[in-house]
């Protein structure tokens, strides 16, 4: 074996140490502007979920409001069924009968009963 002196110059050294600081601080910054990404990336994320829940919210609170007002119709038209001025006189009794029941009133017609 050679008993060679290892030879080494301090300020490349100094200068290869320099240059891994470096390296580790670049890291460093990476990780932390990922970091900040990512934490962004999750607020986006929590705030698009609640716009669409909000949003599915108002759509099913808007059918249901839509649903009431259909439904309005329908009992308005039913309770023309019982009324003289409208339909009251030109439907049959067994229709009447139908309408009182499907309103929830005492039919009165009592010969109809089954």
């Amino acid at each position: 074996m050679n008993n060679k002196e290892i030879q080494f110059n301090p300020d490349d050294l100094v200068k290869s140490v320099e240059s891994f600081a470096q390296h580790i601080k670049n890291v460093y910054y990476e990780m932390y502007s990922l970091k900040e990404d990512l934490n962004e990336y999750k607020k986006m994320n929590e705030l698009q979920y609640k716009l669409m829940k909000n949003a599915e919210e108002r759509g099913i609170k808007r059918g249901l409001e839509e649903s009431q007002e259909e439904l309005q119709k329908y009992k308005l038209f039913v309770k023309s069924l019982l009324n003289p001025d409208e339909y009251g006189y030109v439907v049959t009794a067994e229709v009447r009968y139908q309408a009182r029941i499907l309103l929830g009133m005492n039919p009165v017609e009592s010969k109809l009963k089954k």
